[in-house]
């Protein structure tokens, strides 16, 4: 990866985390507004919350699109490549509905439930936000995500990807980082003259797992001799520390060992 494209991957990230958290916190405060006694309430969130998000959807795709074109272009100069003219466009508008579905799981009824097992309604509602705020996360992501992964997987140029984890990652997160590269197809995983590569994994860039809340990203790959990102030996470090061990890379990673 070259220079430029490090710096544009860290700046994707930073504009994704920044939609996403001024969308969030939106959402909270029209949260505090909601009775869970009072459906009409409840509607009235749920369309203030499509407004909120389907303009930070909106935005993510945008962004992703404008960090892909960018992010190739520096990854192909930096290997002597010419412009070729291919482009990756923004995902359309959510499903009808497709929000209300994200949200539903922790609205009025999941709180009227943790209220009948004796739990005041103020602490009902702020667990109930935890859980909307944890879906919402992927909501306005995906298309974004949505974006790069089909780049990845149209563009003949590109062999592969690496996922790029928050700064706050979580363990699966970590694990899945240090791995490195995952290429596109075993030709992508070879050396030129046949030497396999350690990989890892291939597969397409939409089988990239990502979980509830999850901030990470994928980076494009363009070259086997690609170099591991910071974060990327950091990760890869601690797993070979913890000697293989989930549960021990779990503790690194918190702090705990």
């Amino acid at each position: 990866m070259s220079e430029l494209g490090e710096r544009l991957t860290a700046a994707h990230q930073r504009a994704q985390r920044a939609l996403t958290g001024d969308a969030l916190k939106k959402l909270s405060t029209a949260w505090a507004a909601v009775d869970p006694a009072d459906e009409s309430s409840w509607l009235r969130y749920v369309a203030q919350a499509e407004e909120l998000c389907q303009a930070a959807r909106t935005k993510s795709g945008q962004a992703a699109v404008s960090y892909f074109d960018r992010f190739r272009r520096a990854e192909r100069r930096a290997l002597g490549l010419v412009a070729d003219g291919f482009t990756v466009s923004p995902p359309g508008l959510a499903p009808p509905g497709e929000l209300e579905r994200v949200l539903s799981d922790y609205g009025p009824g999941y709180v009227r439930r943790l209220v009948a097992k004796g739990l005041p309604v103020e602490e009902a509602k702020r667990l109930a936000l935890s859980g909307q705020l944890g879906n919402v996360t992927g909501h306005i992501l995906r298309p974004g995500r949505n974006v790069i992964a089909d780049g990845i997987d149209r563009d003949r140029r590109c062999i592969g990807w690496r996922r790029v984890c928050s700064g706050a990652a979580c363990s699966f997160c970590a694990m899945l980082a240090s791995r490195g590269a995952v290429y596109k197809s075993e030709a992508s995983a070879r050396g030129s003259r046949g030497a396999s590569l350690s990989t890892h994994g291939k597969g397409t860039a939409k089988g990239g797992e990502v979980h509830r809340a999850c901030q990470c990203h994928m980076e494009p790959v363009y070259a086997r001799t690609s170099r591991p990102t910071p974060q990327e030996r950091r990760y890869g470090a601690l797993w070979r520390e913890a000697g293989g061990d989930p549960i021990q890379f779990r503790r690194l990673i918190e702090g705990r060992a």
